[in-house]
């Protein structure tokens, strides 16, 4: 803890501290501290707390994290050169021409599995460009379009990879040779296209949408609040995570085919 500030209602603390973990449990304790009046308060009071938001990963998202700097802690290889084609099993055998184009961008996990969308489909594919498993969509039910997953953590430090189909929204755990679903939510009663996913420190999962809804989502599906409707056009590009220097709180921006630029509290 770097700065401790009283709040006016003279009962709330915030307390400023170093960059904290996704997946980490913290804990604070007050020892030594005395009310406005001199009164000591009871010692060793102790609150703990445990930071979600994005995984910690080579690649979690679209362009590399929350604010979308698409840059890369890693460095990129000195010679470009082939090193695998992924070509998916339901499609190898079909025709150029009857093969759904890839139009998403792929995010990593920490033992290099490489996640898409692609057609009604997530794949996971090993680092040595074998399939590892595929998820797919209820067909009639959802569709995944242009998928480009976003990988964030649980209050167990588990990946989970979280993803927006055209009705439903996602959330999968890896486990090795096949997938544990552990978020299947209805957000939309009609087909709409979602952008891709951003993560808030609290694992609230924020996307935007063609029907010019932005959306919020705890992670465990519950809606954080309704809907934000303000945008007068579609949201097609994803949203981006800030921090308002004055107050602390998260602030989603994003913008919208209406000209206009949001900026909404988290």
């Amino acid at each position: 803890v770097s700065l401790a500030v009283l709040q006016a209602d003279g009962k709330t603390v915030r307390l400023t501290t170093t960059q904290q973990t996704a997946g980490t449990t913290y804990t604070v304790v007050a020892t030594n501290v005395k009310d406005l009046a001199g009164n000591a308060i009871a010692g060793n009071n102790t609150a703990s707390w445990t930071v979600l938001g994005l995984a910690n990963t080579p690649w979690p998202m679209l362009q590399y994290n929350n604010q979308h700097i698409g840059l890369s802690p890693n460095r990129g290889p000195a010679v470009g050169y082939e090193k695998w084609e992924y070509l998916n099993s339901l499609y190898k055998d079909s025709p150029q021409g009857d093969r759904p184009r890839v139009k998403s961008s792929p995010a990593i996990s920490a033992n290099g599995t490489i996640y898409i969308g692609i057609d009604a489909f997530l794949f996971a594919v090993k680092p040595d460009g074998s399939e590892k498993w595929l998820f797919q969509a209820v067909l009639g039910q959802d569709h995944l379009r242009e998928v480009s997953p976003t990988i964030g953590i649980n209050v167990l430090g588990e990946e989970i990879i979280y993803f927006a189909g055209t009705r439903r929204l996602y959330g999968l755990k890896d486990q090795g040779d096949t997938y544990e679903k552990v978020l299947d939510v209805e957000y939309s009663a009609s087909y709409i296209v979602p952008t891709p996913i951003v993560i808030g420190s609290d694992g609230a999962l924020y996307f935007g949408a063609d029907d010019t809804n932005l959306y919020a989502y705890r992670p465990d599906g519950q809606l954080k609040w309704e809907p934000y409707t303000a945008a007068g056009n579609k949201i097609v590009a994803a949203p981006t995570l800030g921090i308002d220097p004055a107050t602390g709180q998260e602030i989603i921006y994003f913008g919208s085919l209406d000209w206009k630029l949001y900026a909404v509290i988290a």
